[in-house]
């Protein structure tokens, strides 16, 4: 396990580029997609399982602990880094309150610093989020 993490988070510099990083999908569609599907598998999200997901009994415990949430939390625009235009996808999500076939531009996110407690919304069990926002895995 030592070895593992030493690979992934030292030789490979993941520590590097993760440390001080919080991840955010810009959607609630985006954030129950295909490709989140990884994050909610293993204890921890993917800066936990990442080094250990290959390892044959590691691996399964981190799948059998706890159980996955959606965060959601509220920062100012200026402190989201998008590799897509922020009003991107703003205008996108409007124009979708219009038509419903209006084409939906999906983006994720990166702050670069901690969410402090009075900034988060609400934390909901992945189940019950689907459920409420009317999205499901198989719609994504």
């Amino acid at each position: 396990m030592r070895e593992a993490w030493e690979d992934y988070f030292v030789r490979e510099r993941q520590a590097q580029l993760r440390n001080g990083v919080v991840w955010c999908c810009l959607t609630r569609a985006l954030a129950v997609s295909h490709g989140t599907e990884p994050f909610f598998q293993c204890f921890g999200g993917e800066a936990i399982y990442m080094p250990l997901k290959e390892h044959p009994t590691i691996g399964l415990k981190l799948q059998s602990i706890g159980a996955p949430v959606i965060v959601e939390f509220s920062v100012s625009g200026k402190e989201l880094a998008t590799f897509q235009q922020l009003s991107h996808v703003v205008l996108s999500r409007y124009h979708q309150t219009i038509r419903a076939d209006a084409h939906s531009c999906e983006a994720e996110a990166r702050v670069f610093r901690a969410i402090r407690p009075e900034e988060i919304l609400a934390v909901t069990p992945l189940v019950d989020f689907e459920v409420a926002v009317g999205l499901s895995r198989q719609e994504g």
